[in-house]
């Protein structure tokens, strides 16, 4: 089992070297995000921390993926997110050894309808695959459960906070690939 991070601009500086230190193996890295809940008015913008955060962590041998937070209430929004996303983490293309995800969980933003949500997921996912990288859909159980349709096409990023003993399994999510089980 690999031991892996999230990390985004509100964790302020990373020290990677401490990280590395601390047995982490990846890190799955915030590159951009659809609309700010602070200022609604600001949308699609990139991670102020992504570049300085994805450089460290490859510096230090830590393996890289990256995400990008969905807001997006339409396909159209999705696929400007997507377009986003890619302008953002193309620059660092060669040092993405992981994942490109798609977080899916804010109710604020994201549709209350479950065929819309899963098209918008899809349709993300699907630029993202077309421009060469490997998506995955950050969730978690209530997701899968009440707000999207059948979303085993890709690989599932799961958000399930319990004891590290209490793991879950992929005859429970059969298209599970990383557990995230704290937000420490």
């Amino acid at each position: 089992m690999k031991r892996g991070i999230d990390v985004w601009k509100g964790q302020g500086e990373i020290q990677w070297a401490k990280v590395k230190a601390d047995g982490i193996d990846f890190a799955m890295i915030k590159a951009s995000q659809g609309q700010s809940r602070k200022e609604p008015s600001v949308r699609n913008f990139p991670d102020p921390k992504f570049a300085e955060n994805i450089v460290g962590a490859h510096r230090w041998g830590i393996r890289c993926g990256v995400y990008h937070y969905l807001t997006a209430k339409t396909v159209a929004e999705a696929m400007q997110e997507a377009e986003l996303f890619i302008s953002v983490i193309e620059p660092y293309r060669s040092i993405i050894e992981l994942y490109a995800a798609v977080d899916v969980e804010d109710d604020v933003y994201l549709p209350k309808d479950k065929t819309m949500l899963t098209q918008i997921v899809y349709t993300f996912c699907s630029r993202v695959q077309a421009a060469g990288y490997d998506p995955i859909i950050y969730t978690n159980p209530n997701y899968l459960k009440f707000r999207l349709n059948d979303v085993s096409k890709y690989p599932l990023w799961l958000a399930l906070w319990r004891s590290k003993t209490n793991v879950p399994t992929v005859k429970q999510y059969p298209n599970l690939r990383i557990w995230q089980y704290d937000s420490v």
